[in-house]
């Protein structure tokens, strides 16, 4: 595998982790404000 290939997988795997930790910090918000509605 080549460096420059290696490096495409790297960044597509950092911005898949970032999107998914996006998603949950949303789940947490959502989380919490229905808890203060209740």
């Amino acid at each position: 595998m080549s460096k420059v290939k290696a490096k495409e997988v790297k960044s597509e795997i950092k911005a898949r982790k970032a999107k998914i930790e996006k998603q949950e910090d949303k789940l947490k918000k959502l989380k919490k404000q229905l808890k203060k509605s209740k």
